[in-house]
């Protein structure tokens, strides 16, 4: 089975070492990685062609990786009052709706993976391309329904959150400047690129959070402070994660993100047709290799 860990202490102070030497400018680190991430935000009114760049890109690489029906189709929705950042709901008959949501600014910097995640090699991807392969021509019924928290849950979020690292690379960094820049959107990307590898192991805390609260029972203020800490977020983002990870529906999903990507980068290990196979198979974790 998946048993959730917390991330060590020893791996956050080294993360957090490593962006003391990438983060530009003078001050505490903290601050100088907030003031770095909030300068990235994205104007609205620039959010809706930012998108459709990135979309087109990822569209087009994962037709030819891996193939997409004809007919498929994403619309993508800006909404707020939600306690995730994006959303896909498949439709069926080949469409999804995508709602990214601007309660807080978005920034260029995690945009494309945005998009990968819920469109483009992921959930879209996924769910048009069983609906083809496992419902119509294999008439496995179950793959019209989707559970919230099952292991197929893992292996969705786990391909999901892999997908922009398998059709733009490991360091999709200067691709995606190529979308943003000509819309006058900040990104530089050798910088993105040296704090998005320094910080990598942070990705996890948000797992370290749901323990303090769940499996422990401390204070939601006291967790958001950690989490603020330990992410290098301000306190409005650490908020955020902390709602998400309060909501009766998704207090526990986070895992999904982190067990499911380690589980599936194992599994793929850089063959663009094992990843295939996560698109388009019936598998579990145990399939994977999951211990």
């Amino acid at each position: 089975g998946v048993r959730p860990a917390a991330v060590p202490d020893d791996v956050i102070a080294e993360a957090q070492r490593r962006l003391e030497e990438a983060v530009p400018g003078d001050g505490p680190l903290l601050a100088r990685l907030v003031a770095w991430r909030e300068s990235h935000a994205v104007a609205p009114d620039l959010l809706p062609s930012a998108i459709s760049s990135l979309a087109e890109d990822l569209r087009q690489r994962t037709g030819r990786l891996f193939g997409l029906p004809e007919g498929e189709h994403v619309d993508f929705e800006l909404v707020t009052g939600r306690p995730w950042s994006g959303f896909n709901t498949y439709l069926g008959s080949l469409r999804s709706r995508v709602d990214i949501n601007v309660d807080l600014p978005v920034l260029s910097i995690s945009l494309a993976h945005l998009v990968a995640h819920e469109a483009y090699p992921g959930h879209h991807t996924e769910h048009s391309r069983k609906e083809v392969g496992l419902v119509h021509r294999r008439h496995f019924m179950e793959e019209t329904i989707f559970l919230v928290g099952t292991p197929s849950a893992l292996l969705a979020e786990g391909l999901a959150d892999l997908g922009l690292e398998v059709v733009m690379g490991r360091r999709p960094e200067a691709t995606v400047a190529e979308h943003l820049r000509p819309l006058g959107i900040r990104y530089d990307a050798e910088v993105v690129g040296a704090i998005s590898e320094a910080g990598e192991a942070l990705a996890g805390v948000r797992g370290n959070a749901a323990l303090r609260l769940h499996a422990e029972g401390a204070d939601p203020e006291t967790v958001i402070d950690d989490m603020a800490r330990w992410a290098m977020l301000p306190r409005a983002r650490a908020a955020k994660a902390v709602e998400f990870l309060m909501h009766p529906t998704w207090r526990a999903y986070i895992f999904c993100y982190i067990e499911g990507l380690r589980l599936c980068r194992q599994f793929v290990g850089g063959d663009a047709s094992r990843f295939s196979r996560l698109l388009t198979e019936q598998l579990t974790p145990a399939d994977l290799g999951a211990t």
